[in-house]
């Protein structure tokens, strides 16, 4: 994900929305998981950051 451009602030709504896509889809899954280690946790987070960069983007037409 690249940050927005300094001085465009129409992109910074466009960032802000797609972290909180990811980390909603990321952040439901594990909710109902638990870790005994930080690398446990990393590793799930990691798994699941790939399948959702997997997923087909469908936010403007022509694109994945």
């Amino acid at each position: 994900m690249l940050p927005a451009r300094p001085y465009r602030p129409r992109d910074k709504a466009k960032v802000e929305v797609a972290v909180q896509i990811v980390e909603r889809w990321i952040l439901a899954r594990l909710r109902n998981r638990s870790f005994d280690t930080l690398a446990a946790v990393d590793g799930a987070v990691v798994d699941l950051l790939e399948n959702l960069n997997r997923r087909p983007f469908s936010g403007c037409p022509g694109r994945g």
